[in-house]
């Protein structure tokens, strides 16, 4: 399929061919995935054929040929005359929409009420307000048991069994799961297993139901303080992982490999050699760390490393807050990265970074980050230290 992309790009350089109008932004031609593909183009006689061209040299490469048998071809925005013409150069039946493609429906326009009727298929695709609002309706009413007025509108998907349980103000958990119902009806009806409605209105924020408060309710586990401090969106996300790890001693040093019964050569510390490899001395006490942290304080202006192990707690104290504070613990979390990738360095490849080359290195992804903040929003102060990070 990567010849067939290189051919139909090639084909694409013709100065006949044109773009379907919703690719050519992307410059995309076709998406193939195993043996399924669909080609786009404009809708003019000559794009098709020179992609047509394309895909014969192909066939005659590889020896690969479409199944014309399976294969269609959809219009939109042509005459029938041109349709006509094109349908007989092509000898390609004409489908109608939707399409399937990989087992999922799709259609050039918006969604209609009748296509929203799987699960599944809503997992994919963004459903109208309407439906929504008739589907959160249905939901709600259905779970209260409630007798009221029926909707007017009849998903597919619901089939008799709603029916009866409106008619007679059966509620969700009075239900007795029956044999021939639905696949993902039957995951629903587990949740009565351990899930009231009292769970469900402590979850209802704003007349709405919560996903995230229900979810965090059925965890039954106290809430990590310092989670939303880590997995700040400000953050590079392989930093985040590192950082993560570190915060929970995870990390496989030479002292938790030893708690697995690992057998190792040496355990001191790969970087300086100086003491047994800990979260502790890695990066708070090894000499190489020291000297990354010294340098970054010298231009960043600011302690963001603790000089101790048992200092640690100060990252728990709150989520990063302002320009300022995202600049310290992006930097910070840039660190712990860096550290780490130059100590598997001296494992794997018995080579180490310089002190400088981990300061630029720092010093680019806190670059890169300050393009996501929105300069309208940001005060003086915090403007003069965003034009500060760009010109270090």
């Amino acid at each position: 399929m990567e010849y067939l992309t290189r051919l139909l790009i090639h084909a694409t350089h013709n100065k006949d061919y044109r773009y379907h109008p919703l690719c050519k932004w992307l410059k995309l031609v076709n998406l193939s995935f195993a043996d399924d593909l669909i080609l786009f183009c404009n809708g003019s006689l000559r794009s098709i054929q020179i992609l047509h061209d394309g895909f014969t040299k192909f066939s005659q490469d590889s020896g690969l040929l479409a199944n014309l048998s399976k294969s269609h071809i959809y219009f939109g925005g042509i005459t029938s005359e041109e349709k006509k013409i094109i349908l007989d150069c092509d000898n390609i039946e004409e489908g109608s929409f939707p399409l399937k493609y990989l087992g999922v429906p799709l259609r050039p326009t918006k969604w209609k009420v009748e296509d929203c009727i799987r699960i599944y298929w809503m997992s994919i695709f963004l459903l109208s307000q309407s439906v929504i609002h008739e589907i959160d309706r249905l939901c709600r009413n259905f779970l209260r048991g409630a007798k009221g007025n029926r909707s007017k509108l009849h998903l597919s998907s619901w089939d008799q069994w709603i029916d009866d349980l409106y008619l007679k103000g059966q509620s969700f958990w009075e239900y007795n799961l029956k044999a021939d119902v639905s696949w993902y009806w039957r995951k629903l009806t587990k949740l009565k297993d351990f899930l009231s409605l009292d769970d469900l209105e402590a979850s209802v924020l704003k007349g709405k139901l919560n996903v995230s408060i229900l979810y965090n309710q059925l965890l039954q586990q106290d809430k990590i303080s310092f989670a939303k401090v880590v997995w700040c969106r400000f953050f590079v996300l392989k930093h985040i992982f590192i950082l993560w790890q570190l915060v929970h001693g995870h990390l496989l040093t030479w002292d938790n490999l030893m708690l697995c019964h690992v057998q190792m050569a040496s355990t001191l510390c790969p970087v300086c050699e100086s003491a047994v490899e800990t979260h502790a001395h890695l990066f708070f006490y090894c000499i190489f760390s020291q000297k990354v942290m010294q340098r970054i304080r010298s231009w960043l202006g600011s302690a963001i490393w603790p000089t101790k192990f048992s200092d640690w707690l100060f990252w728990k104290d709150g989520r990063p807050k302002g320009i300022l504070q995202r600049i310290a613990a992006t930097t910070l979390a840039a660190a712990v990265y860096y550290i780490w990738l130059n100590r598997s360095s001296c494992i794997f490849y018995h080579f180490t970074l310089s002190v400088q080359k981990i300061d630029f290195l720092i010093k680019s992804c806190l670059k890169a980050r300050m393009f996501s903040i929105v300069r309208q929003k940001i005060q003086v102060q915090e403007k003069l230290m965003f034009e500060f990070i760009q010109n270090l």
